[in-house]
């Protein structure tokens, strides 16, 4: 599936281009995410959360492949469980 990226750094950007992409997508597609970060969360999970809970799609919803935030964070909790537990020893 063909797709591009753009990039918006200000409200003004935001409030003037999603009113654009509204008129002038025609048929496509559209995912709208932000790029938080969460005091707390790791950025995977943030990533993960970024792409579906918090996310606005345009037209159809396409299907996400996740998994690469997925299998991040469950080497995080790994990685970190491991950490505790070689602390704790």
């Amino acid at each position: 599936m063909a797709m591009f990226e753009v990039n918006v750094f200000t409200p003004e950007q935001f409030g003037a281009f999603i009113p654009w992409l509204a008129v002038w997508r025609g048929n496509l597609s559209v995912l709208v995410h932000p790029n938080t970060y969460q005091p707390g969360e790791s950025q995977a999970v943030n990533d993960l959360k970024d792409h579906t809970e918090r996310a606005i799609w345009m037209g159809e919803r396409v299907p996400l492949d996740v998994s690469l935030f997925q299998r991040t964070i469950v080497a995080e909790q790994t990685a970190h469980a491991g950490d505790v537990r070689h602390t704790a020893a």
